[in-house]
């Protein structure tokens, strides 16, 4: 049985516009996000992919302010619920998991990698998911060292404005009472 989750629950492998939207969507609701770069790249060009993604994301929080849906005083603690780091310093973190959202291009050659490296450091009961719209779950759950834990969960575009995770689950994903609840807190 998984533990209620926390603050720090919730990474997002992936810090292109879909991750952010995960992010964003998260700490809107209160809780914190882990953005993770994959890509490696040099200090400078990392701090830059930093004020990109704060950045992006405070222009949307600005408009959620403009459209009268946030108040100006709630942008900061949002903002601060995110937080982007490279994945050579990112093992920590994934090891607590309780939920890993895989955010990276519509590919296989981009998801496989990525697919590998999660494996090696999640949790066998983390539950970790791929936010495809375009590639199979019972494709993927080959690319999973634990597949019962495995599922897509397709979060709409912008997923901060899009009320709606479309979740599909693989033939090998487990559905026990554990599991059952954990799927409450995605999306």
């Amino acid at each position: 049985m998984l533990p209620e989750l926390t603050h720090q629950a919730i990474c997002i492998v992936g810090a292109g516009r879909m991750g952010r939207g995960i992010a964003q969507s998260y700490a809107l609701a209160g809780v914190s996000a882990l953005l993770v770069d994959l890509k490696k790249r040099p200090k400078e060009d990392f701090q830059l992919l930093c004020s990109k993604v704060y950045g992006e994301i405070g222009k949307d929080l600005d408009f959620l302010v403009a459209a009268g849906l946030l108040k100006p005083e709630e942008v900061s603690p949002i903002l601060s619920r995110i937080r982007t780091i490279a994945a050579v310093d990112a093992a920590q973190a994934i090891e607590s998991a309780q939920i890993i959202y895989e955010a990276v291009p519509e590919t296989m050659s981009a998801k496989q990698p990525a697919f590998g490296w999660i494996s090696e450091i999640a949790r066998e009961q983390t539950v970790v998911a791929s936010t495809t719209s375009t590639l199979g779950v019972e494709e993927l759950a080959d690319l999973i060292k634990h597949p019962t834990r495995f599922l897509n969960a397709h979060w709409l575009n912008p997923a901060h404005l899009m009320p709606l995770v479309e979740i599909s689950v693989s033939q090998r994903t487990a559905i026990e009472c554990g599991f059952k609840r954990s799927l409450q807190h995605i999306g």
